[in-house]
């Protein structure tokens, strides 16, 4: 949520910024149910500027952040437009590519003229053109491969997701997706193939972890198999909100010195120091 407010912001202060510089800027209100054909009407008109550009081709709809007015004839008259979208990012990154080849494969098929051009602008203010022809050949079988997904989905047949995955957007549901079904991959420090393995041996969620026979599964070995059902034992043990339970391990036969042992004695002098920091300037 605060990335996404940064990004409001950003993308405010480029209009307000390109307001002032005395350009004509047109912005398209994203409530109106006709903004497309508000957008179309914009285009014709030919201000320097559409903020919140409304696109919208078969099955890829979507808003642009800006289009620029360009020189270059097109069923608009002598003008056409190109795309530029905001990032936060300081430094370009190969998908904001892959989202502007989309945004401009849109506004091709409005004013019938592929842009030269497309550009981002970064969370610093600096500005960062692209060449469409880079990037195009790249981007059309991505999209095919992409429309292909979509027509083979099964909503019914539900992937893994490994616990520590990197979901974005899709990171809540994908939590409670893991949670409602018991997910083995939410065992701490449990691996891919020890799931695979478990899978096979019938053990398909947490709780039956905490409860299978330590023999119950030959091809893990019998120390890592009791480890993951302890972990196991003790996420199902820890209430949320309350420290979490925890046991106390003996030490080691051979004497070696691990986990907690290997923290100096406590000190008055102690200091806890955050080195994580908010990438994005002041929240």
């Amino acid at each position: 949520m605060l990335i996404q407010c940064a990004g409001d912001e950003h993308e405010r202060s480029c209009l307000a910024g390109l307001i002032s510089s005395g350009a004509d800027v047109a912005v398209i209100d994203r409530d109106d149910p006709y903004a497309f054909l508000v957008t179309f009407e914009a285009m014709r008109t030919g201000p320097e500027i559409i903020c919140q550009a409304r696109l919208d081709l078969n099955e890829f709809k979507g808003w642009a952040d800006f289009l620029f007015r360009v020189d270059g004839a097109s069923e608009l008259g002598s003008w056409h437009y190109e795309v530029w979208d905001t990032k936060l990012s300081r430094s370009m990154k190969p998908y904001f590519a892959v989202q502007l080849c989309c945004y401009t494969e849109m506004l091709e098929a409005i004013q019938g003229k592929r842009p030269t051009e497309m550009g981002i602008i970064l969370g610093n203010g600096a500005r960062q053109a692209l060449r469409v022809a880079d990037y195009w050949f790249y981007y059309q079988p991505l999209r095919q491969a992409f429309l292909e997904q979509q027509r083979l989905f099964d909503r019914e047949s539900v992937p893994p997701f490994p616990g520590l995955g990197d979901y974005r957007q899709w990171s809540r549901h994908i939590s409670q997706l893991l949670s409602s079904r018991d997910d083995l991959s939410l065992v701490a420090n449990i691996r891919t193939s020890q799931i695979e393995k478990l899978t096979a041996a019938g053990i398909t969620s947490a709780t039956m972890l905490v409860v299978a026979d330590r023999g119950a599964v030959s091809a893990i070995n019998p120390a890592t198999f009791e480890r993951l059902r302890a972990q196991a034992r003790l996420q199902a043990a820890s209430e949320p909100g309350q420290p979490p339970a925890c046991e106390h391990m003996p030490p080691p036969a051979d004497g070696m010195r691990q986990g907690f042992v290997l923290l100096p004695p406590a000190s008055p002098s102690d200091v806890c120091f955050d080195i994580e920091g908010y990438p994005l300037g002041q929240p």
